[in-house]
């Protein structure tokens, strides 16, 4: 997943399950919840399918990194079922990183929306961000980055938040 560029992978699955199969609209956008959801479809898929490869790798590497140190060899010697082990001692120290890479992701979902948006004509933020460059409105492209700076900034906080409650040993002051 890693090596396909985002774009390949956006194009192939528009391609083939819109295009070729027709299970999806290819672009567009319609009113109603149920139409909504028919057009959102194919893009929530492209952009689950695009984004999978690094975390996916990411989590491995950190879940592998944690089964092998000291403290679960020696829960494993005390005799600790292995599911108690990956839930109680892996699953919490796992947590932390896996809060900071999905922060640290926010971003690239909203640039990944300036595309997708883009791709499968539907208006939204990423659309009226790059209609507003096009068109050089200031006032909206100012409004929309501060927005996206304050989204954020909360999301950091939030972050905070969620390490206090995976780690005691972080406290918030």
């Amino acid at each position: 997943m890693l090596s396909i560029p985002g774009l390949s992978i956006y194009l192939f699955v528009q391609w083939l399950f819109g295009a070729r199969l027709g299970w999806f609209p290819i672009a567009g956008w319609s009113t109603g919840f149920v139409f909504s959801l028919q057009f959102a479809a194919l893009p929530i898929l492209v952009s689950v399918v695009g984004g999978l490869g690094y975390p996916v790798r990411f989590y491995r590497t950190v879940a592998l990194e944690e089964m092998n140190k000291d403290y679960i060899r020696t829960a494993r010697s005390k005799g600790i079922s292995e599911f108690n082990i990956l839930l109680v001692h892996v699953f919490r120290n796992l947590l932390i990183p896996v809060v900071t890479q999905t922060v640290v992701a926010i971003p690239f979902l909203v640039t990944g929306s300036l595309i997708l948006e883009q791709m499968f004509q539907i208006p939204g933020f990423g659309a009226l961000l790059v209609e507003a460059i096009h068109s050089a409105d200031s006032p909206v492209v100012m409004a929309e980055i501060y927005l996206s700076s304050i989204v954020y900034a909360i999301m950091l906080f939030v972050t905070d938040i969620c390490y206090a409650l995976v780690d005691p040993r972080v406290v918030l002051k």
